[in-house]
């Protein structure tokens, strides 16, 4: 019985360590995302400083929508950018949870072989 209550305290450690790497990893990751969102409103704001420049310095409207477009396609470029590291840091997250689960889970089985031939022996 003493081997079973030993048993269930490493698997509620090992959850317990589980759940904590889990929310490390979410936490990075709703961190890198913030940053990320961030760094595209910067660009934004830098993007509309620029316009308002141009329509101050009375450039041509045919000049004023080249250089507009070129500034859309970046911004859609960036974005895509974004979405691209987003989910790149996503399936990132989602190994390195799926890794640290077998990785953990390794653990526990080779604990409770242990544990096994403790109990056999």
């Amino acid at each position: 019985m003493r081997y079973e209550d030993q048993l269930r305290d490493l698997q509620t450690q090992f959850q317990k360590v589980l759940d904590q790497k889990i929310d490390q990893i979410q936490e990075d990751a709703h961190e890198q995302i913030g940053q990320l969102r961030e760094q595209e409103r910067e660009l934004q704001e830098i993007l509309e400083e620029k316009m308002v420049q141009m329509e101050r310095e009375y450039i041509k409207v045919t000049q004023h929508e080249d250089i507009l477009h070129e500034k859309n396609k970046l911004i859609e470029r960036l974005k895509q950018e974004l979405n691209n590291k987003d989910l790149d840091h996503r399936q990132d997250v989602s190994n390195k949870l799926k890794n640290l689960d077998n990785r953990l889970r390794e653990e526990l089985d080779e604990k409770e072989r242990v544990f096994k031939s403790i109990l056999e022996y």
